[in-house]
């Protein structure tokens, strides 16, 4: 049976050190991993006012910004993504040390798809925007407590770049 949002786009991986954690991964299982990416990310917190399904009043937006440091493996499916930030979403604070964070999933309807999985109970944790202010990614949380995270899929081509060793290529609001 085909899963309803496709194929696993990448699995996330909150770490303490990436630059050891990708050195240890590199030598022991033989991955090699892409340019490490670094900068400021702001995310929205919970619901978007106006999204649908929102409850969120008009002008009520959590923002967290945080120092985010990432890199993925290059030339495997799926990908590997490993994140280190010092704190926030992407921090090892919440998960109580170096843990999966997230099994990511392209979307070609990234609000139809997040209203879908609210409907079913989902709650939606955070997202992300571009430098243009269109939704690239949001993290929902099951049910159950899985994190899954949507990638819009407009922003494919800077990750297939990306992992197959070219610039990232993406602005990140």
């Amino acid at each position: 049976m085909t899963s309803v949002l496709g194929a696993l786009w990448h699995v996330g991986i909150v770490v303490d050190d990436l630059d050891a954690t990708a050195r240890d991964l590199g030598a022991t299982l033989g991955h090699s991993f892409t340019s490490v990416q670094e900068q400021e990310v702001t995310v929205v917190l919970g619901d978007r006012p106006g999204a649908p399904g929102s409850s969120a009043a008009p002008d009520a937006r959590a923002l967290e910004t945080a120092r985010v440091r990432w890199a993925a493996t290059s030339g495997e499916s799926p990908d590997w993504e490993l994140i280190q930030a010092g704190s926030g979403l992407w921090s090892t604070e919440l998960s109580r040390g170096q843990a999966l964070h997230h099994l990511a999933y392209w979307s070609d309807d990234l609000e139809g798809d997040i209203a879908r999985l609210r409907a079913e109970g989902y709650e939606l944790e955070a997202s992300g925007d571009d430098v243009e202010g269109r939704v690239r990614f949001a993290y929902l949380i099951a049910p159950g407590g899985i994190r899954l995270e949507l990638g819009a899929r407009h922003t494919q081509h800077a990750w297939d770049e990306w992992v197959s060793g070219r610039d990232y290529g993406l602005g990140i609001a």
